[in-house]
């Protein structure tokens, strides 16, 4: 049964391999453990607003759609849409 999964198997590149270490390192991280590495982009995504805190904070401010969509880099109707939604939350 072994040797009918083996001559089905599909070819591996060696470009399809992934390498699993426990210091495993990036270049921007050079020397830095990859678990290190994690726990920063983890703590870093965890610090910045989402987009409806963004929304919600310019909108508190006074900005109009047009100059959020702008400063967001977004479209002013998907702006107008999380306003109309933050009205049902």
């Amino acid at each position: 049964m072994p040797e009918e999964n083996e001559a089905n198997a599909l070819p591996v590149k060696v470009e399809d391999k992934l390498e699993l270490a426990s210091a495993a390192t990036s270049p921007q991280n050079q020397g830095k453990p990859a678990a290190k590495e994690f726990s920063d982009m983890l703590q870093a995504s965890l610090n910045e607003r989402s987009l409806n805190e963004k929304v919600d904070m310019l909108a508190d401010q006074g900005h109009s759609i047009e100059e959020i969509a702008k400063k967001l880099g977004r479209g002013k109707t998907e702006i107008e849409l999380l306003l109309k939604f933050r009205m049902n939350r």
